[in-house]
């Protein structure tokens, strides 16, 4: 992150955003601001970068010098996002999420499977422990 012309509150607004997109698409910070373009990475560096602009009050030039970016990037993936939200459910989810309605059981649920997923252990241990997520979640609803 570079230090010029980003504001106390464009520092702030950053911290919530990660916050909100890191325990979402389970990555971490250091993830998010890397070079990485894994394509679960972009997912989570494109949700940032639309959060950060959907305020309206940060320039897209302040939003490139926290993210090391310039502003057509933050073009790009505003526009990415909201491509996405029109057919990914994900996308969606996570734009009610910006927008402050959300359901947190789902994203509860969603982070469990993911973290078993992306866990060191065995296939069949996977397998199973996402069998019990799901019953768990049947049985509760």
């Amino acid at each position: 992150m570079r230090n010029k012309l980003v504001t106390r509150y464009a520092k702030s607004k950053l911290r919530e955003g990660l916050n909100l997109v890191t325990k979402f698409w389970c990555v971490s910070e250091k993830d998010i601001l890397s070079k990485n373009r894994e394509r679960h990475f972009m997912n989570a560096k494109h949700s940032l970068r639309y959060y950060l602009t959907m305020g309206g009050d940060l320039t897209l030039t302040e939003i490139g010098e926290m993210l090391d970016c310039n502003h057509a990037t933050i073009i790009h993936s505003k526009k990415q996002f909201l491509n996405l939200s029109e057919y990914d459910q994900l996308f969606r989810e996570l734009h009610n999420i910006f927008l402050g309605d959300f359901d947190s059981s789902k994203v509860s649920l969603r982070k469990q499977l993911i973290t078993t997923l992306m866990s060191g252990n065995s296939v069949s241990d996977k397998v199973d422990k996402i069998i019990k997520i799901y019953q768990l979640n049947y049985n509760n609803n």
